[in-house]
């Protein structure tokens, strides 16, 4: 039961990770990168991805580290656990072929250009 439950958990970790940090990472500093360069977006529009990134790791240790002060057993129940392991595995797996689809990658364009918004280079 209890490894049922670390699969969820891993697959809600690496869905969450996988897509809402690291693929707006990969799609959103390189297409930042050609509309600076193209003069459209001022430079800042880069580093938005930056920060959020730094600060969702930062986010994701601070739990981590919390939840090993308070239940010091749950870091050997993680990293034994093979339905943790293959949960974030699957996780991740859904969140690219979620980005390979058209209306996936018609979401991350949505998303972009609504975080770009406020970064329109003065013409």
């Amino acid at each position: 039961m209890l490894g049922i439950l670390l699969f969820f958990v891993g697959w809600a970790l690496g869905f969450f990770f996988c897509g809402f940090v690291i693929l707006p990472l990969i799609y959103g500093v390189p297409k930042a990168i050609l509309w600076v360069a193209k003069g459209q977006l001022r430079k800042g529009a880069i580093w938005y991805y930056i920060r959020v990134f730094v600060f969702s790791n930062i986010l994701l240790l601070a739990i981590a580290l919390l939840v090993t002060y308070l239940i010091p057993s749950s870091l050997d129940v993680f990293y034994n656990s093979g339905g943790f392991f293959y949960g974030q595995w699957v996780g991740i797996g859904f969140s690219l072929i979620y980005a390979l689809t058209k209306k996936g990658r018609s979401d991350l364009d949505g998303d972009f250009w609504a975080k770009m918004r406020s970064k329109y280079a003065a013409q």
